[in-house]
């Protein structure tokens, strides 16, 4: 069931930063997905630690959003992500 949720705010995030040109940061959602299918939660963790999302400068938590409607979608969808990685 968390694993499922995990996915669907995974998917959402993963499309909503292609479409939005970060093709960067979505190809690292791509590899957490990756890592989510073949249930290797070690490295979608991991994944979630890494520079590209976590890190500093430039990193998906630097990523700023004018759109209040899209800074809220994704603000909502990594906090979503947090939640869930914790539960399992």
């Amino acid at each position: 069931m968390e694993n499922e949720k995990l996915q669907e705010a995974l998917d959402i995030l993963y499309f909503f930063l292609r479409d939005e040109g970060f093709s960067i940061h979505s190809n690292a959602i791509k590899k957490m997905l990756v890592h989510l299918k073949n249930e290797d939660l070690k490295k979608l963790k991991k994944e979630m630690k890494s520079a590209i999302i976590s890190g500093g400068a430039g990193s998906m938590r630097d990523i700023d959003f004018r759109d209040d409607e899209k800074r809220f979608l994704f603000n909502n969808m990594l906090q979503a992500i947090d939640d869930l990685l914790k539960g399992i």
